[in-house]
């Protein structure tokens, strides 16, 4: 087992198609979601890496600022419920 967040290994040359699983966080409910990339079941030879960053298979590799978190912190802080915003960004 391995965890990355270097999205370069994102290679069919380094991994199987169901080798590679993503993790996205509903940011609603807090949960995360874990599923393969065999879900999608993508073409021999297709460049994951690309499809990965077009938004392809979910798992969006974009996240919030820092500000835009902060911001939330903020708030949530000021009506005593840290826990929430904590929780919404791990």
């Amino acid at each position: 087992i391995m965890s990355s967040h270097d999205i370069t290994q994102l290679d069919s040359d380094l991994f199987r198609r169901d080798q590679i699983y993503f993790t996205e966080k509903d940011n609603n409910t807090g949960i995360t979601d874990l599923y393969s990339l065999a879900d999608y079941s993508p073409r021999i030879g297709e460049n994951i890496l690309k499809g990965y960053l077009q938004g392809r298979y979910g798992a969006l590799p974009f996240i919030r600022s820092g500000i835009e978190w902060q911001e939330e912190y903020k708030d949530n802080k000021s009506i005593g419920n840290t826990n929430n915003a904590q929780r919404s960004t791990l």
